[in-house]
């Protein structure tokens, strides 16, 4: 241990404070002393500083703190700390250079062979030389950046805790509690910021290893920042030594990502050729494989730091976004694709492959997210872009079923061309039930068995499904008109209905309301008007127009049906109803029928109405009036 001699340090500062005020020079004895105190004062220093410098090799605080406070004495702490700041920065300094310097990292032995160009460093192989450069780095930023914070750091503690009273100490103009350290780190990571940016303007190959590999270098410094905030004070109000990772590597992040989204772009880009003849080739599942397999790797290597991983993610995305819209383009619209008579044709089949292979990608997509165990904002960046996958399957789909619905219309619609007035039913199924049958089932398994994606074929489906219930309930309750047996046959065809949808809906209970009202209409159709009145269900699973279109049929020929009382077709009734959802506006049509009846019998003098003709005004009331509570609720 070395002994601290104080007398001298004493006189020497009683001596400037005498020089301060008296000029004593000439004073022989006073001389003397003079050089005697230096002389001791110059013993001390260098004591004083080899006492810092063991201290600080050490990571010893008492012994850092003597030497610091022999220096505060001396006055000569300001002058030592900026002398040790300026020696642990040049020595930072030295090594950053060597690490990065290409004649280290790439010695004459393990260069390019005959014909390289004098002078060049250029490495004959690559993975070596990124593996040494990545090596050298990582010990540089361990051995000498954190090593030379940590003695700082430490430099600030002795300063900030042991001396935090004194007046006597101003490093580098800051006044009160130092912040030397802060000033040491942003010194240091402007020199590896200069010394990263030269080795990549110097060097072609390391401009491509610190871009390229940015994740590796960057992973590099957010360890090293771990490291660097153990070092920050643990008091509560203290503020943070080392708050940030620095700006030196963030200069590669624009160049890599640049690079990163254009190397996933251009791999869509090149599974999608333009300008090629005949018909166009969906991209295969090796190939999406392929990029699957390239966004995995470009996700993974991010994932060092969510800052890296979101903007990655929104190149993925746009990847994603890229490849949907390469396969919408290569969409047929035309006509052709959306017949449902014939078998599939090029178009349709090349539309299907389309969506088959969107699916696949997105399906794997989905993997990929799933697998790297991504936060929800980054995942949902991508699951967002995703999206457009399904909505692109959902383009192709919809005008194909459009064309099934139309078809199945057409055929529903020749429900009008069956004899319901017969005199005796004899069990058998109605033709327009049998053509039904036969083209729901062809048209699933033709046109809509092809699509991968059977989930979503399944919920089109159900929507398909639940628009021919309602076209199946509005026709059969305008049959007209209706005898006995009629109504037996008729109560047959709503369960040879369900028989011939049931390809759309395995589950029909799945259609939810319709399903019920489907079920729930049936045992009317043979019921009397008073018992369809006193239904329990009527006004809640089946709404009263539908009811009382079907007591039409029970009416005589004068009370005309809804479209007839309008001048209108079938055809044009349901169109119109198609567009009129409101129940309050069907009722009105339905009252129109019924005034109109009103008047004839009125214009005839006849003495009575039909029987049926109460129930369907008081019907006609009661919906009425529901309908225009449940508008003010």
């Amino acid at each position: 241990m070395i002994k601290v001699v104080w007398v001298p340090v004493v006189n020497l500062k009683q001596h400037q404070e005498l020089n301060r005020d008296v000029d004593l020079g000439g004073i022989e004895i006073l001389e003397q002393e003079e050089k005697q105190i230096k002389k001791e004062a110059a013993i001390i220093e260098k004591k004083a500083s080899r006492i810092i410098d063991q201290g600080l090799a050490n990571m010893n605080h008492e012994m850092v703190a003597t030497g610091i406070e022999i220096m505060v004495k001396l006055g000569k702490a300001e002058v030592e700390v900026q002398k040790l700041m300026d020696k642990l920065s040049n020595n930072v300094e030295s090594s950053v250079k060597e690490a990065l310097d290409m004649d280290t990292l790439v010695p004459p032995t393990t260069r390019g062979g005959a014909g390289r160009v004098a002078g060049v460093n250029i490495p004959a192989n690559i993975q070596n030389f990124r593996i040494k450069l990545w090596t050298t780095w990582e010990s540089t930023l361990t051995n000498q950046v954190f090593t030379a914070c940590s003695q700082i750091a430490l430099v600030q503690n002795v300063l900030n805790k042991t001396l935090s009273n004194s007046s006597m100490l101003n490093v580098s103009g800051i006044d009160e509690k130092s912040e030397i350290a802060v000033l040491f780190w942003n010194q240091i990571d402007d020199v590896m910021t200069k010394y990263l940016l030269q080795a990549a303007k110097g060097s072609s190959y390391m401009k491509q290893a610190l871009e390229g590999e940015y994740p590796k270098l960057l992973r590099l410094h957010l360890d090293l920042h771990k490291k660097l905030k153990t070092l920050n004070p643990t008091d509560t109000g203290s503020k943070p030594i080392f708050p940030s990772i620095g700006k030196c590597v963030k200069k590669f992040e624009t160049a890599y990502l640049s690079r990163s989204v254009m190397l996933v772009l251009d791999a869509v880009r090149e599974m999608f050729p333009e300008g090629e003849a005949g018909v166009p080739q969906t991209p295969s599942t090796d190939k999406v494989d392929s990029l699957i397999k390239l966004i995995s790797s470009e996700l993974s290597v991010s994932l060092v730091d969510e800052a890296l991983t979101v903007p990655v993610a929104r190149n993925i995305a746009k990847a994603v976004s890229l490849f949907c819209q390469k396969g919408e383009q290569m969409l047929v619209n035309t006509p052709e694709a959306t017949q449902v008579i014939e078998a599939p044709n090029p178009s349709q089949e090349l539309n299907v492959n389309v969506s088959n292979i969107v699916y696949y990608f997105c399906d794997q997509m989905k993997n990929v997210v799933s697998n790297l165990g991504l936060s929800r904002h980054v995942a949902g960046i991508i699951l967002n872009a995703v999206e457009s996958g399904s909505n692109l399957s959902q383009q192709i789909l919809n005008p194909l079923l459009a064309s099934i619905l139309v078809a199945m219309e057409s055929i529903l619609l020749t429900i009008h061309n069956e004899d319901y007035n017969m005199a005796e039913y004899n069990g058998s199924v109605s033709l327009y039930l049998r053509e039904l049958q036969t083209f729901t089932a062809r048209a699933v398994s033709t046109y809509l068995a092809p699509f991968q994606n059977q989930l979503q074929v399944a919920n089109s489906c159900l929507e398909v499904a639940s628009r021919a219930v309602g076209i199946f309930l509005r026709h059969a309750t305008l049959v007209r008109p209706l005898s006995e047996e009629g109504r037996k046959k008729l109560t047959a065809d709503f369960k040879t209905f369900e028989d011939a949808i049931s390809p759309l809906c395995a589950q029909l209970s799945e259609l939810g309301t319709l399903y019920s009202t489907l079920r729930s209409l049936r045992p009317l159709i043979a019921a009397t008007p008073e018992e369809v009145a006193s239904s329990p269900v009527l006004g809640q699973v089946i709404p009263y127009s539908l009811a009382i279109m079907l007591l039409f049929s029970w009416g005589p020929s004068e009370l005309p049906s809804p479209h007839e009382s309008v001048g209108w077709t079938i055809s044009k009734l349901s169109e119109w109803l198609d567009n009129h959802s409101n129940e309050r506006d069907t009722l009105e049509l339905l009252s129109g029928a019924v005034k109109q009846y009103e008047q004839f019998i009125c214009a005839q003098n006849k003495s009575s109405f039909h029987q049926v003709y109460p129930t369907i005004k008081s019907l006609i009331e009661k919906g009425v009036k529901s309908s225009s509570s449940r508008q003010r609720s």
